[in-house]
C-alpha cells in the first residue's frame, strides 16, 4: 500500500523537474537540465549566511548515479557523482561549508552525438556539473 508521504515524495520529485518539447527517449528521463534531458538523484542541504542577520539558504545538489540525453535523444554521458564538501568564507560574514557537484573523469563514460566513445573536455564536465534542472 502506498503511504501519503511516499506519494508527496513523488509529487516532489515529479515538480522538481520539467521537460518541454520531449523528444520519444527513454522513460528514465526525469528533468531537463540546461541543453540536456537528465536524470538522477538530488540531495538537499542548508547552510547560514551570515549577514547583518545570518539568513538560512537551502539548496540542492547531484548525488549519485545520473545519466544525460542531449535534446535528440542521445545518451551523452553516465556516472556517479562525488559530493565533496566545499567551504566559502569570502562571501558573507562567516564560513560556510556547501556540497558539490564533482564529475571524475575517469569514472563516467561519455559518448558523441553518434554514440563513440569519447574523452570529455573541461567545458562538458564544468557544464553537467553546475547544471541546474529548469523549473
Amino acid at each position: 500500500m502506498i503511504s501519503k508521504k511516499n506519494i508527496w515524495i513523488f509529487v516532489l520529485l515529479i515538480t522538481a523537474c520539467s521537460i518541454k518539447e520531449q523528444p520519444q527517449l527513454s522513460n528514465e528521463i526525469k528533468c531537463r537540465c540546461a541543453e540536456y534531458y537528465a536524470t538522477g538523484e538530488f540531495g538537499y542541504g542548508y547552510y547560514s549566511f551570515c549577514s547583518t542577520v545570518p539568513v538560512p539558504v537551502n539548496y540542492s545538489y547531484k548525488s549519485g548515479p545520473w545519466k544525460f540525453w542531449n535534446l535528440s535523444g542521445q545518451l551523452i554521458a553516465a556516472g556517479e557523482f562525488d559530493n565533496p564538501e566545499f567551504e566559502v568564507d569570502d562571501h558573507g560574514g562567516c564560513s560556510y561549508k556547501v556540497i558539490q557537484n564533482k564529475i571524475i573523469s575517469t569514472q563516467w563514460k561519455f559518448w558523441d552525438k553518434n554514440g563513440n566513445p569519447i574523452n570529455p573536455n573541461k567545458n562538458l564536465i564544468k557544464t553537467l556539473e553546475s547544471c541546474q534542472t529548469i523549473q
